[in-house]
């Protein structure tokens, strides 16, 4: 009966684990904030360098 509580403590464990580090992940690849976000550039702001 040792055996049972140790392996289902063991998966709670490992699935634990595995949902810390998608969170991680998650927040490594898409944890951009508003205030991190790169602003959109405007198409008519933009101009071409002209003094060559």
């Amino acid at each position: 009966m040792r055996n049972v509580f140790l392996l289902i403590f063991g998966w709670g464990a490992f699935i634990y684990a595995g949902m810390v580090a998608l969170y991680f992940l998650a927040r490594a690849l898409w944890g951009t904030d508003d205030g991190q976000a790169v602003p959109e550039v405007d198409n008519d702001t933009v101009r071409p360098e002209t003094s060559a």
